[in-house]
């Protein structure tokens, strides 16, 4: 073989080299990129992450007939996984266990909760300093002057103060 014959060979596998350095290299970054930036399922930012996600989607019932199967919504759904309230209960109690959240239920009691008063929380929970904006609230029919609080332990305070105020107020 001439001299140019193995520069050339040489080169080439130079050059191979490089291609697969380089390929190496960009699968190595995006890796630890991954592995530090993603948050880790069973962590407190995992939940918080799913549960945001789960309140920023569309939840729909099952598609009962073919039309149902051709709307935009459906098929993201479907996409996203089906969530459903479920699994926002889940996250929930996920965050509950690891102790980052914490569940009250909170009494109104001179009053029951109607449309005004609901108005008036809603209103008093928008204007306050909370620390976390995914709190949960759940309302039960059966027991018209209860709210149930899901958020991070620090806010816990600030809806019991909210829920002190109105009703000291409605009773004036």
């Amino acid at each position: 073989m001439s001299y140019i014959g193995r520069w050339v060979a040489l080169t080439a596998m130079r050059k191979t080299v490089l291609i697969v350095s380089g390929c190496v290299f960009v699968a190595v970054t995006i890796g630890i990129f991954a592995f530090t930036l993603l948050p880790r399922p069973g962590s407190v930012r995992y939940h918080l992450e799913r549960l945001g996600d789960l309140r920023q989607s569309k939840f729909i019932s099952r598609p009962s007939s073919l039309r149902d199967y051709c709307r935009r919504d459906t098929w993201l759904w479907y996409l996203h996984g089906k969530p459903s309230i479920d699994d926002m209960e889940h996250e929930q109690q996920a965050l509950i266990q690891l102790g980052y959240f914490e569940r009250r239920e909170l009494t109104f009691s001179h009053r029951a909760l109607d449309a005004q008063l609901w108005s008036q929380f809603r209103s008093a929970v928008s204007n306050s300093p909370l620390a976390e904006w995914r709190y949960m609230l759940h309302l039960d029919d059966s027991r018209p002057s209860v709210i149930r609080v899901t958020t991070c332990k620090a806010d816990i305070p600030v809806f019991e103060r909210i829920v002190t105020q109105i009703d000291t107020n409605l009773t004036r």
